[in-house]
């Protein structure tokens, strides 16, 4: 009669990955691994939740150890996964780690928010003015790049407390205001850049906002952001008054703290 040949189950006896917490940017990482059942396996380096063209792994033998070194930039989710395949390459077996990183920035506001920032803080040139349906809010440049922007933020558009931002595209030589534009007693036209912006976007921005109700604050503002896997930051911009206001992604909707 003919043995049928053994079948050894596929079984990862272990996958390890140390240190594991608070680790420092670029230090060492040791991994360790043991599996049997298979002579194909990968460990595989995922950063975020999108494949990078710069995704590192390695071809693994059966049993080892392996040392590299831990990204050099920031990401709040790190894994190391140990995948076995059959002689098809299908997955077979696998086993993962998470790896914390040591956040090098610090929140320039307390209570902080429970994450890293993507950035440390950026102090900026501001002017905020109140309107009788919320705030406009110019930066003399933005988080991500050295043009001026202007925030809106509506008190009530589309029935949420909605914002939105726009480039700030007056300069010097442009008009201040349009003498045209007679505001109702008490209230102001607001001028420069957001009075450019304020009377070019009707629609947009004048008819949700109306008229300014107060002069222009200037003043030095914090701003930071905190984004989930480089997409869908929340913005945070220090108030004249010392508060902060929370811009939260996709324009949805801002808060004060």
């Amino acid at each position: 009669s003919t043995t049928a040949p053994t079948v050894i189950p596929t079984v990862i006896a272990y996958f390890r990955v140390t240190p594991t917490d608070d680790v420092p940017l670029g230090a060492r990482l040791t991994l360790r691994w043991k599996y049997k059942g298979s002579s194909q396996a990968r460990i595989v380096e995922q950063i975020g939740t999108r494949l990078r063209p710069d995704q590192r792994y390695w071809k693994v033998k059966a049993e080892g150890s392996l040392e590299i070194t831990a990204p050099q930039e920031y990401n709040d989710r790190l894994l190391y996964i140990l995948y076995v395949f059959d002689h098809n390459g299908e997955v077979i077996a696998s086993s993962q780690v998470r790896v914390s990183l040591q956040c090098p920035y610090t929140w320039f506001f307390t209570p902080t928010p429970d994450a890293c920032p993507d950035a440390q803080a950026l102090a900026v040139e501001a002017v905020e003015q109140r309107f009788e349906g919320g705030r406009m809010i110019r930066l003399a440049r933005g988080l991500w790049n050295k043009s001026p922007m202007i925030y809106v933020l509506y008190d009530k558009k589309h029935g949420a407390k909605m914002w939105a931002v726009f480039a700030d595209e007056w300069h010097e030589g442009m008009p201040t205001s349009d003498p045209n534009m007679e505001p109702p007693p008490g209230k102001l036209q607001p001028l420069r850049g957001l009075g450019k912006l304020w009377r070019e976007h009707e629609r947009d921005v004048r008819e949700p906002l109306g008229w300014a109700i107060a002069e222009p604050v200037t003043y030095r503002a914090q701003v930071q952001s905190r984004s989930i896997d480089g997409r869908y930051p929340t913005i945070y911009i220090s108030t004249p008054g010392g508060h902060i206001y929370v811009l939260y992604p996709e324009e949805v909707r801002w808060e004060i703290r």
